[in-house]
């Protein structure tokens, strides 16, 4: 699926005629399958940005925003512009917080869909952080 992370670890062995012994090695490669157009969400990154503040951080007490720092959440678009599989990473912040931005990003408008090299609308999947530097959002 585009979006996807892409992880290679590859074990190899080397032998060191210096000191003539062989060693086994691991090499990890990650990559990350994009789509020659990448989903938007309507308005652009900035309007998104505004989206956030408006219906997550502007909604987190004061006492608990000096607390919070940042949720990292991952969620796919789909083909019809739709969100999927919403989740946050960062179990450190307060569980209100976290389902905050869950519902945040599952309430979001439909985004434009990604699309492939021959222009066929494709799944793509995002992470990205939402914290409360400025009170920006994302």
């Amino acid at each position: 699926d585009m979006g996807t992370l892409i992880r290679i670890n590859m074990s190899y062995t080397a032998k060191n005629p210096v000191i003539n012994t062989t060693n086994t090695n691991v090499m990890h490669f990650s990559a990350l399958a994009t789509p020659e157009k990448e989903a938007e969400y309507p308005g652009g990154y900035d309007q998104m940005k505004v989206y956030f503040k408006e219906n997550a951080i502007s909604k987190i007490s004061e006492l608990d925003l000096k607390k919070f720092t940042q949720v990292r959440v991952r969620f796919s678009i789909n083909e019809e512009g739709e969100i999927l599989n919403a989740k946050t990473f960062d179990t450190a912040e307060d569980q209100k917080i976290r389902q905050l931005i869950i519902d945040a990003v599952n309430n979001m408008p439909k985004w434009k869909p990604a699309e492939n090299a021959s222009g066929i609308k494709v799944k793509q999947a995002f992470e990205f952080t939402v914290s409360s530097a400025n009170r920006g959002g994302c």
